[in-house]
């Protein structure tokens, strides 16, 4: 049962605002993408899979699919996806920036 910001609570007959401070420094745990963008170097030519066992060997726990990695880097700008010719060879990403 979580307060709200402006709920008043009583202790010792005293009265007091609960108050988070959103602009305190908390380090916050990058997403999924973001962490695999951080294992990737810039103008290196990797797959998906390895993308996926460099974030497994950082200590990840939460791992996206090679399929939801390919979806995301093909719409980001920051990276360049080369396609195969084949179907079956993996798509090779290049981080540009």
């Amino acid at each position: 049962m979580g307060r709200s910001r402006d709920e008043f609570c009583w202790v010792d007959c005293t009265p007091y605002t609960v108050i988070f401070l959103d602009d305190s420094p908390v380090p916050k745990k990058p997403t999924m993408f973001e962490a695999a963008k951080r294992v990737m170097g810039i103008m290196e030519s990797i797959t998906a899979r390895e993308i996926i066992v460099r974030l497994k060997d950082g200590g990840r726990k939460e791992l996206p699919t090679p399929r939801q990695l390919a979806q995301k880097f093909r719409s980001d700008p920051e990276i360049e996806s080369i396609r195969s010719d084949r179907n079956k060879e993996p798509t090779i990403f290049r981080r540009i920036r």
